[in-house]
């Protein structure tokens, strides 16, 4: 046997001299963590996200979350709105996460990229929706063709099948 092969199977990686730990989830197992999607409205229509600078916002909505504890697993969207797919460990104050991502991200988009337009801010509310781990790759796989999705459908039609999905009730504006 190799020593690639054995080292692998003492849970080790070597391509150096050094050994490599198997990367782990620390103490917390993949059962304990909640995974949670977030989904954001632009409020306004004549600011919507930008490609130009669509990419920048990701990250920085990236970097804010990780900060705050949590680790994100993918972040997509369309001009109108955006998916946050994020894991959790323990409990967390939602309204005040999301209330305060939403403040940050709308003034890092306004500080850095909208000076001469209309004012970038986000709907009221926002779309929230817990997912059992098993969910997660399904859902990161929705998240990542979004712009091909929203080719077919429109953001209402998207959210309404999330719902019923979810067999959830709900009330869409007309």
């Amino acid at each position: 046997m190799s020593e690639y092969m054995s080292s692998l199977q003492e849970g080790y990686a070597t391509t150096s001299p050094q050994k490599w730990r198997k990367p782990t989830f620390s103490s917390v197992l993949v059962q304990d963590l909640h995974f949670i999607q977030l989904i954001l409205v632009v409020k306004h229509a004549q600011s919507p996200i930008c490609e130009q600078w669509e990419y920048e916002l990701h990250l920085f909505i990236k970097s804010y979350i990780k900060a705050k504890g949590h680790c994100v697993i993918c972040v997509n969207g369309t001009d109108d709105h955006l998916h946050i797919l994020l894991s959790i460990a323990g409990e967390f104050d939602r309204a005040v996460f999301v209330q305060e991502l939403k403040r940050v991200a709308a003034g890092f988009v306004n500080e850095n990229f909208t000076p001469e337009r209309p004012y970038f801010d986000w709907h009221k509310g926002y779309g929230y929706h817990k997912y059992h781990h098993s969910m997660v790759y399904e859902q990161i796989t929705k998240i990542k063709s979004q712009k091909e999705l929203h080719q077919v459908n429109n953001f209402k039609q998207e959210y309404h099948g999330m719902l019923k999905a979810n067999t959830m009730k709900h009330q869409l504006d007309a």
